[in-house]
C-alpha cells in the first residue's frame, strides 16, 4: 500500500511539473486533472486498488463520508457566505474612509493570531449562555457544543482576507483611468461599477481563494468542538491509531481545497484576460 501511495504520488508531482514547464493555463490544468480522475476511476473498476486498506476503509464507510462531505461543505458554506458580505462591507469601509482602515484592518488581523482551537474554545461558554438565555436560539442550533463554536470561528478568521481583498480591489484601478471616467462625467457609482469594479474583480477573487481554501482547512478543526464535517474521520483516525482513517478525512479535504483554488484560479486568469480588465 505505501508503495502505491508514492508511486500515485510521483505521477501526481511528474505531471504538475510537466505542466508547469509547458505554460498550461487553468484549461490544461483542469484538462490534467479530469484526465487523472478518469484514470484513477478506470484503476478502481477494474479492482487494480481493491488490496489498497484506505479504499477498503472507504467502502466500509461509505454512508459516513457522504454524510461528511455535505457537513463538511454546509460548514465552509456557513462561514464563507456571512464572511463575504461582512467583509465586503469592512474592505470597501477601509478603501472610503482610509482614516478608518488601520483600525478596521488592524481589528481583524488581530483576531489571526489566536489559534484556531483556542478560538473555538472561548467561544463555546458565551454560546451556551446566549442559547440558555434564548431557548429558540438553542432549539435553533446555537449552542455551546455544536457547529455554532466552528461556524462562528472560521467566520471570524475569514473577515481579514475578505475584507483585504476588497479594499485591495477597488484600489486596483489605475488613478488615470479613475480620473479619465470623472472628466467623461462619470458619478461616483458609475466609476465604481464601470471603472473600479471591473477593474479590480481578479483582484478580488485571488483573495476569495485564499479565504475559501482556508475555510476548508478550518472547519476541519470544528470536529473537536462537535461540528461534524471530515474533521470527525481524522480525529477518529487519530484516537484509534488508524492511518487509513486518518487519510480518509485528510485527502478529501485536500482534494476539495484544490478543487475550489482551481475552480477560482480559472475565473480569476478569465476576468484577467477579460477586455474590461485589461483595459
Amino acid at each position: 500500500a505505501a508503495g502505491t501511495w508514492v508511486a500515485i504520488g510521483a505521477l501526481l508531482l511528474a505531471a504538475r511539473l510537466a505542466l508547469g514547464r509547458a505554460g498550461a493555463g487553468a484549461t490544461g490544468r483542469a484538462v490534467a486533472a479530469v484526465g487523472f480522475v478518469a484514470a484513477l476511476w478506470a484503476m478502481l473498476a477494474l479492482g487494480w486498488l481493491d488490496d489498497i486498506g484506505l479504499l477498503r476503509e472507504a467502502r466500509a464507510r461509505g454512508p459516513e463520508l457522504w454524510a461528511a462531505l455535505l457537513g463538511h461543505v454546509e460548514l465552509v458554506a456557513a462561514a464563507l457566505l456571512p464572511a463575504l458580505a461582512v467583509g465586503l462591507a469592512l474592505g470597501a469601509l477601509a478603501f472610503a474612509a482610509p482614516r478608518s482602515a488601520p483600525g478596521v484592518m488592524g481589528v481583524l488581523a488581530a483576531l489571526q493570531v489566536v489559534p484556531a482551537i483556542a478560538l473555538f474554545a472561548l467561544l463555546i461558554e458565551p454560546l451556551a449562555a446566549l442559547g440558555r438565555a434564548a431557548p429558540l436560539l438553542r432549539e435553533a442550533g446555537l449552542r455551546g457544543i455544536g457547529a455554532a463554536p466552528a461556524v462562528l470561528g472560521v467566520f471570524l478568521y475569514l473577515l481579514l482576507p475578505v475584507a483585504a481583498a476588497t479594499r485591495a480591489a477597488l484600489g486596483a484601478a489605475p488613478a488615470a483611468a479613475v480620473d479619465a471616467a470623472r472628466g467623461l462625467g462619470f458619478a461616483p457609482g458609475q466609476v465604481l461599477l464601470r471603472v473600479r469594479l471591473p477593474l479590480g474583480a481578479p483582484v478580488f477573487l485571488g483573495g476569495l481563494r485564499t479565504a475559501s481554501v482556508q475555510a476548508v482547512g478550518l472547519v476541519t478543526l470544528g470536529a473537536l468542538v462537535g461540528s461534524g464535517g471530515f474533521g470527525v474521520l481524522m480525529f477518529q483516525g487519530l484516537g484509534q491509531f488508524a492511518p487509513d482513517l486518518i487519510l480518509l478525512g485528510a485527502l478529501p479535504v485536500a482534494v476539495l481545497a484544490l478543487v475550489l483554488d482551481a475552480a477560482l484560479r480559472a475565473v480569476e486568469e478569465a476576468l484577467a484576460r477579460s477586455p474590461a480588465s485589461a483595459a
